[in-house]
């Protein structure tokens, strides 16, 4: 794989990717409402009107660590010759 800024190249001998979800958590419901209306989940996110869809999340999904959630990542694994 080859970068305009990276400095040497690397001839992969095989690629692949791992999907995977991590463990994510919010503080406390600001954390969660501020995240919500910067990022658009749900789209039109207004909390007039999806107060309900928050307090079952929040009842859901409190734990003594905060609002529990997950994020969907994605794991490039490339083995490289030397």
């Amino acid at each position: 794989m080859h970068t305009p800024h990276s400095p040497y190249s690397v001839s992969p001998l095989w690629r692949t990717h791992k999907p995977c979800n991590v463990p994510y958590y919010f503080k406390d419901a600001a954390s969660l409402l501020l995240w919500m209306q910067a990022v658009g989940v749900p789209p039109h996110f207004d909390i007039e009107e999806d107060w309900r869809s928050v307090d079952y999340l929040l009842t859901e999904y409190m734990t003594p660590r905060g609002v529990e959630t997950n994020e969907h990542r994605e794991l490039l694994i490339v083995r490289a010759s030397v």
